[in-house]
């Protein structure tokens, strides 16, 4: 059964619509928004990818939270999912039990 090797956040940003939209003028000062991949490797080679939406509002946050899980899951069997779920949620209880943790433990477990 393979086992997770690696956990990492992935961000990466565009130009999101013109530079005149209103959207782009009310909220987005750079103009640019930010997807958040979370990329998992198993040790027999395999690598996924799982989108988190809080990216797009706190991509640092995204980037910390999976930096803050990752080290609690590397060495966990791949097909245990219910396990390392609760592993996860366990890790970030103290603060947060939903919302933004929940997207990155989303992401992970894609």
């Amino acid at each position: 059964m393979p086992k997770i090797q690696r956990i990492e956040p992935v961000l990466l940003s565009a130009p999101y619509a013109h530079a005149q939209s209103s959207e782009v003028r009310a909220r987005l000062k750079s103009g640019y928004r930010t997807c958040g991949l979370v990329e998992v490797e198993l040790d027999n080679g395999v690598v996924g990818y799982g989108e988190a939406y809080l990216a797009v509002f706190a991509p640092r946050v995204f980037e910390q939270t999976v930096r803050l899980i990752a080290p609690y899951l590397v060495g966990s069997q791949s097909a245990d999912i219910g396990r390392c779920y609760l592993q996860a949620c366990s890790v970030t209880h103290y603060w947060s039990q939903q919302g933004a943790t929940r997207h990155v433990i989303g992401a992970i477990e894609t």
